[in-house]
Parts: C-alpha cells; structure tokens; sequence
C-alpha cells in the first residue's frame, strides 16, 4: 500500500514552518522554516514615515502567501515524494490575528488607497491598540450583561475580536466600512487555499466570543457598544463555522499548480497553534495540561467541568478536543523577556564569548546562570513586561527588577527572568486549581521548551508538580 503523508502549517510572530508527516506512524519526514519579509511592523509604519504607538503590532498578508509557497515546496523538493501521496494540509495560527478584507477576501492593505493606512494591514495577536476599547466593552459588559463574560474570567482582552473591531472604527471608519468581513488570519490562509470562506470554532470560541449553544454576542447589546456594531457580528463575522478536525475544503487548481500538489488535497480547518498541541502531545483526558512556551506561553486544560475562572483566557466545548471543555489561559511575556534583554542588554563580549564557544548567546548566559545557586542573585523581576494575559488580563501593567546592583551581571538578570516567568506559570496553575479546574499532569512544548532543559527545570522546581520532571522530556518539535 502507498505511504500517504499530510503537511502541517505553523504560523507564529516571526515566521512560518512546514511539517510533512507520514500519517501511518506519525513521523516526521522533514520540516521548512521561513521568516516573514516584513517581520513584525511595529514603531516605524513600512517607509511611509508614520509613527504607530507602542502597542502597535501589524503584519502584512503577503508574507503569509510568500512563506506558504516556500515552505510548502521546500519540503516536497527535500522529500522527493510523489505529490499524488499528499492527502491533506492544514494550519494553525497565533491568535487573534486579524485582517480586513473585501469580499473576494482581497486585504485591504494590498489596495492602493489604503497601503498608507495602518488599519487596513493584520493586527497581530499581540496589538494591543485596543487596549482602551477593551476596557471600555468590559466595563459596560460587567455593568450590563455579566453573563457575556463568565467564559472569559470576567475579562476582555485587547487581543479579542470586538476591541479591535471598535478601534478600527472609532478610528477609521473608512476602513470599518469598507471593509466585508473582519477575519482571522489562519481562517484567511483557508479561503485563499480553497476558495471557500469558513471559520474555525477555536479561535471563535476563545477570541471572538461564540458559543455553539449561544452563538455571538447579540445585535441589541452590540448597539449600546456602539450603534455602527449592531450588524458587526452577522454581516462582517459572517461565514459558515467549522469544527476543528473538519474539512475546509480543496486546494484550488490555482493554488495545486503553485505548491506543486494535487487539486483533491484537503484543506483542514484552522486551529490556534497552541491548542494544535494538544492531540499532538498525547494529551487524551480531563486534568492534562499544556504549556505552549514560545514568544508567550499558552496554557490549555481540558476538562469534562465547566466552572467559572477568573481571568482566563476563554473556556470552550469542543475548542481542542471534541466534547471536552477546553481552558485557554497565557502568559504575555517570555521568550519576549530573554529576545529585548539579549538585544538591548548584554554587552558585546559576551557575544563574542557566545561565538567562540560556538554557544547562541541565550546558551551562554543560561549555562552561566545555571551555575549560580538559588537566590544567590539577589534579584527579584516581575514578568509583566508586556503586560499580564492571566489572571489579570491588564496590558498595562508593567514589569520590573529589583535589587540591581553596580555588581549585578547580565547572567543574574537573565536567570531572574528565567525563574519570574516561572512564578509567572505558577499564579495561572493556581488560578486554575482555585477554581475547582485540577491539574494532575504538565506537559511542555514549544521552541523555548525543547531546547532550554535548565529553563524548564526552574519551572518544574517552582510548580512543584510530582508528574513535572518526566512530562517534560515530551517536547514537541
């Protein structure tokens, strides 16, 4: 019988990957990597000389195109398999990337008009322009409509679909307008795939407040919002939702003939990339946990509960695995904590220490920091340097470092970051554990996870699970 393989597609902050897996035993045939073109925009706006504020974070969709098509052929040309034996292929998100689109689902940015208009470009997961909008939908919503929030540990996040929505057109109500549907990226990716316009219950679910039972937040509430957001959840969140693990559609003959692939190639609906890692962690039952360490850090639970917890990201039936509720909650700041540091921080010998130990400098000063003993440091950071997702839900609180002195090091500072964001982990855990959601098991994946053991020992040392140590050699590539 002919071997069948399927392509998975990652999407972070900074890049997108390829995995081309045998689905007979689940290996791994080999994998791609490709950065996009323009990065995260953030501070300067592309050339046009226009300032965005510090919480700005925008992308440009053509990179996502550009990274499919590289990505996708670079590990057909590796593997040298036949086309015809790919079945499938699907892809996974950060979430809440969103873009406005018309009703081709051409962005806006890519029309001439609007190139200039920051709006019209994706707002990253991490934008946080919305911040005032959040507060403000979450405050009326506390006072009026309670029950639209328990889901979502009471709280709105600048990174939901809604604060975002209302800062596009409290900012630019051209752009709102013009725009037919406002769409998450990894649902986009999709439509330009297939042809077929559908969202994922996942990102749904956690980011723009639906529920299978209750459906969006209805128009007469949306109204008092604002009276241009009645129709906003009907007309511009429109489109049919797909279950994860479902079909979107096939690969258009357009888009078969540019990845070199078979039309009849199945297209799966899109998931969160954090939630992706559930099924692929082995994760099959209530009180499994996953912690997604990267940029952030995500952390799913499921269970067959469903409580009220605060501050969490979102709660969700079916949001990971079918017919379990699925508890989202994150951390703001980590792998973004060691990446300023490194870069605006460390003197340039120890780059050059790095280079002659043939060391990337963040396995340089962890190894110099694994070396000190507990405390001995004497520092004491605070891991909310972009804010706090859980249990606060507030991006602006700020972080801080305390106890610095004129003998500090930058390895003391690197290893107190390292043990704030495991403090970090461990007020979610216990957010979690005091709402009546139990954790019984840790599993940990991600970049940061597979190749800092000293980083997770740190964590496995502060959460002081029993199952911690031997969970966490399970590392997703």
């Amino acid at each position: 019988m002919e071997n069948k393989y399927v392509i998975g597609l990652d999407f972070g902050t900074l890049s997108g990957r390829a995995l081309l897996v045998d689905i007979k035993n689940g290996s791994i045939i080999c994998s791609s990597e490709k950065k996009y073109a323009h990065g995260v925009i953030a501070g300067q706006f592309l050339d046009t000389g226009i300032k965005l504020d510090s919480k700005w974070a925008l992308q440009y969709p053509q990179d996502y195109l550009d990274v499919i098509t590289f990505i996708v052929k670079d590990v057909m040309e590796k593997s040298n398999i036949d086309p015809s034996q790919i079945i499938a292929i699907s892809n996974d998100f950060t979430s809440c990337t969103l873009l406005p689109v018309d009703k081709e689902g051409t962005p806006l940015c890519f029309k001439e008009q609007y190139k200039s208009e920051p709006h019209a470009y994706v707002k990253l997961w991490k934008h946080h322009g919305a911040e005032e909008q959040a507060k403000r939908i979450e405050q009326f919503l506390q006072n009026n409509y309670p029950h639209c929030l328990k889901d979502y540990g009471g709280r709105i996040s600048s990174e939901f679909v809604l604060p975002k929505a209302l800062e596009i057109l409290e900012n630019n109500p051209d752009i709102y307008n013009e725009m037919t549907y406002l769409i998450e990226a990894g649902d986009w990716i999709n439509w330009m795939l297939t042809g077929i316009l559908k969202r994922n219950n996942c990102m749904m679910g956690y980011k723009s407040m639906w529920s299978e039972d209750r459906g969006y937040i209805s128009s007469d509430i949306l109204v008092q919002i604002n009276p241009m957001l009645q129709n906003f959840m009907v007309e511009k969140m429109a489109g049919e939702i797909s279950n994860i693990g479902c079909k979107t559609g096939y690969l258009t003959k357009e888009w078969a003939d540019i990845l070199g692939l078979h039309p009849k190639v199945v297209v799966g609906t899109s998931i969160i990339d954090s939630f992706s890692g559930i099924t692929g962690m082995g994760i099959t039952k209530p009180g499994q946990l996953l912690m997604t360490v990267g940029t952030s850090t995500c952390y799913s639970i499921i269970s067959d509960n469903l409580v009220e917890v605060g501050g969490i990201c979102g709660v969700v039936k079916g949001g990971a695995i079918p017919n379990y509720y699925c508890y989202d909650a994150g951390q703001a700041c980590v792998g973004d904590h060691f990446e300023w540091f490194v870069n605006n921080m460390v003197p340039e010998h120890y780059f050059k220490e790095a280079k002659t130990s043939n060391k990337s400098i963040h396995t340089l000063l962890t190894e110099k920091a694994a070396q000190q003993k507990i405390g001995e440091h004497g520092l004491l950071a605070l891991d909310w340097w972009n804010g706090n997702r859980t249990p606060y839900s507030d991006y602006d609180l700020t972080g801080l470092v305390l106890g610095i002195t004129l003998q500090t090091k930058p390895e003391d500072i690197y290893r107190c970051f390292l043990e704030a964001t495991a403090f970090g982990a461990k007020l979610i855990l216990d957010t979690f554990e005091e709402a009546g959601v139990k954790i019984d098991e840790i599993f940990a994946c991600g970049g940061i996870a597979k190749k800092n053991t000293i980083m997770m020992q740190i964590y496995a040392d502060v959460i002081g699970k029993k199952s911690m140590h031997p969970l966490l050699i399970k590392h997703q590539l």
